[in-house]
């Protein structure tokens, strides 16, 4: 089993990041968030960023994320 996180997508804000990761953690595909620029700092004092957050998730999981997500490569 692969335990390195991979890149998956970029969701425009962190509202639309939770649900992207409530949808995955649903079929049990671990996710992190990685909030871009200040984001994160964002996050932390307002409550929420509407900056980009990208989506990772596992290499394994990789394949199945993009089905659910209907991404194409």
């Amino acid at each position: 089993m692969d335990d390195e996180f991979v890149f998956l997508i970029t969701a425009n804000d962190e509202i639309e990041a939770k649900i992207i990761e409530s949808k995955l953690k649903y079929y049990d595909i671990p996710v992190l968030l990685k909030h871009q620029g200040a984001g994160e700092m964002l996050s932390l004092i307002a409550g929420f960023s509407k900056l980009p957050v990208d989506i990772l998730v596992r290499a394994d999981d990789l394949n199945d994320a993009r089905d659910i997500m209907d991404i194409q490569e």
